[in-house]
């Protein structure tokens, strides 16, 4: 929603986003590993990353003289937009995991929330100016050049800009359709019934294990998993098409 320059190559990134990454590996190698390592081993390498990570950031920042450049109301409002959805995110991919498990987070679930909170907090970091994508964008508010203005993006025509905020307002209808989707299905097959019963009657599958739900429950499903199947790949086409034909920036969103 609030891009910038986008990096193309490893040098381009800035160093939060080097360390985002480098984060998220040692996340995917915890997740490979397992139930391997307790819980609040996860968290302790996690935070431990991250705190690496964040005092190298402001030493970086006070020797090149990073200037925070404030936020507008947008951005603001940007910034808890994104926390809201991004903990519906979460409580829709480990909600059900975690009623089924007490609400006690077991250490095989751990390393994905940990991703996940990963994410949230570089996301809410960036739509905050606070954290950058590209180093680009992170030594134009270094130094003098910080206090230099920026120059202004070329005017667009009003039916891009229109067509922009209209395609951000239906891809997010869209994502949140497809987290629902999730959530829904998991929360029907955690509730499903092992052998057929009265009112349950129709099976429903998932790696290889079928358990048995009402027509309804069925029903359902099927018509969130049609739209999400629908709407994803349509909006990525979507996106090719308004960015490579019609040429509308979605950096211009601000």
């Amino acid at each position: 929603m609030f891009s910038e320059d986008s990096p193309r190559t490893w040098s381009e990134m800035s160093f939060e986003f080097k360390g985002m990454f480098a984060y998220h590996v040692v996340m995917m190698v915890m997740m490979l590993a397992g139930g391997s390592l307790a819980l609040i081993a996860q968290i302790a390498i996690a935070a431990a990353i991250a705190l690496v990570i964040a005092i190298v950031s402001v030493i970086r920042r006070l020797r090149h003289k990073w200037r925070w450049q404030g936020i507008t109301p947008l951005r603001a409002g940007g910034a808890v937009l994104v926390m809201a959805l991004m903990g519906y995110f979460l409580f829709a991919a480990a909600g059900g995991a975690l009623q089924a498990q007490g609400l006690a987070l077991q250490s095989g679930l751990g390393p994905w929330a940990l991703a996940g909170l990963g994410i949230a907090v570089f996301s809410v970091l960036n739509v905050l100016r606070i954290t950058h994508i590209s180093e680009k964008a992170f030594r134009e508010e270094c130094g003098e050049q910080a206090a230099r203005a920026q120059p202004e993006l070329p005017a667009e025509l009003r039916w891009k800009v229109i067509t922009k905020y209209a395609f951000a307002v239906v891809f997010l209808a869209v994502w949140l359709e497809a987290v629902t989707a999730f959530y829904v299905f998991d929360r029907t097959f955690r509730s499903g019934a092992p052998t057929p019963t009265v009112e349950r009657t129709v099976a429903l599958n998932n790696k290889g294990t079928t358990v048995y739900v009402t027509p309804a429950e069925k029903h359902l499903v099927d018509q969130l998993q049609g739209f999400m199947f629908i709407g994803i790949p349509a909006m990525i086409a979507t996106a090719f098409f308004l960015q490579f034909v019609l040429k509308i920036r979605f950096q211009g969103i601000r």
